[in-house]
């Protein structure tokens, strides 16, 4: 259960959910604010803050909308969300404002982490899923995401949702062969 979960698998579940679901980079994460996050029915809005590594005019993506999935509370990104909000708000500063970053460290002080601990997070989760992190990296979450997706809806709007210009970025970088596990 989520609720017996130490605040590091917290952290890290947490993480690779939303890298799966959004087909984001760790970046994007690492900019969610707190003040960003809107749980409303079955949605939760993400608010990605600030400049990112790959800002295009007309390609930026200023939010991650996903949906609960109420059918399986372990793999619904809401229950995640909402968890680790109450587990960490004694951790963090009071009065941390609207910008207070979303993601905290799992040692005191606490402080924001950036996208190298996101990543850091999601290789140890992939680890303890018995993916071979020799071979695959938190990046590998997109292509593995977009990839997936490519199965269950049509291809333009795949590359809107995840903000590529173009079907040969996809095709070139990001459409890999999906691997069955035993």
């Amino acid at each position: 259960p989520i609720g017996d979960l130490c605040l590091k698998d917290l952290s890290c579940f947490t993480v690779t959910l939303l890298l799966i679901l959004s087909a984001e980079r760790c970046q994007p994460l690492a900019s969610l604010t707190l003040g960003g996050v809107k749980l409303e029915g079955e949605t939760v809005s993400l608010k990605i803050a600030g400049l990112l590594k790959t800002l295009r005019p007309g390609h930026h993506k200023s939010q991650l909308v996903l949906k609960a999935y109420p059918e399986d509370v372990k793999v619904c990104v809401m229950s995640f969300i909402r968890e680790y909000i109450n587990r960490t708000a004694t951790l963090r500063e009071p009065n941390g404002g609207e910008g207070q970053k979303l993601f905290v460290g799992v040692v005191p002080p606490h402080k924001p982490v950036g996208s190298s601990t996101i990543g850091r997070w999601t290789k140890i989760t992939l680890s303890r899923a018995g993916v071979n992190t020799e071979l695959f990296s938190a990046h590998s979450t997109r292509a593995a995401a977009a990839s997936a997706a490519k199965a269950a809806i049509p291809v333009d709007q795949l590359l809107k949702s995840v903000g590529w210009a173009s079907e040969r970025t996809f095709a070139m970088f990001y459409d890999k062969p999906i691997e069955k596990s035993q």
